[in-house]
């Protein structure tokens, strides 16, 4: 299989600039729609809300979660 060009410059095989051109196809935009959101966690508007609090062990490992998530996000700029 030869891949030159003119000019001396190594083109593409067919099967890269197939993958190249179905991926110029694609919208230039983030695939993830509200929709597919919507559908992965709508389960969890159907559960129970709790009787009881959340126990302080729980709750002080969530807010050691947040502050860690939070002071990833700060060093992002």
């Amino acid at each position: 299989m030869d891949h030159e060009t003119s000019g001396g410059k190594k083109g593409c095989s067919h099967p890269l600039r197939h993958l190249f051109a179905s991926q110029t196809k694609r919208g230039l935009i983030d695939e993830v729609s509200l929709e597919a959101i919507d559908k992965r966690w709508r389960h969890l508007l159907s559960l129970p809300v709790p009787d009881k609090p959340i126990h302080g062990d729980f709750e002080r490992h969530f807010e050691e979660v947040e502050e860690a998530r939070k002071a990833t996000v700060a060093t992002l700029g």
